[in-house]
């Protein structure tokens, strides 16, 4: 039996008869692809997060219709 762990990189071991490397390799990717995905869904919800908190401390600069100096005659 080959035994490949590949912890750091997110992989659980993988258990697979010697003479094998195409099946190694296909369910490598396929974890790989599940792992990419997560965190693909962890990074939209943080941006989300980030987004609502800048909205929320900034106030929305477009949509004003009030002008600071209107009003103001110089010169």
């Amino acid at each position: 039996m080959l035994i490949i762990d590949l912890g750091m990189a997110g992989f659980s071991a993988v258990n697979v008869a010697r003479g094998k490397p195409v099946e190694i390799l296909k369910l490598l990717q396929r974890e790989l692809f599940s792992d990419i995905m997560k965190m693909r869904a962890r990074q939209d919800k943080v941006e989300k997060i980030f987004s609502f908190q800048k909205s929320v401390k900034e106030p929305d600069r477009l949509g004003r219709t009030h002008r600071p100096d209107a009003g103001i005659i110089t010169g």
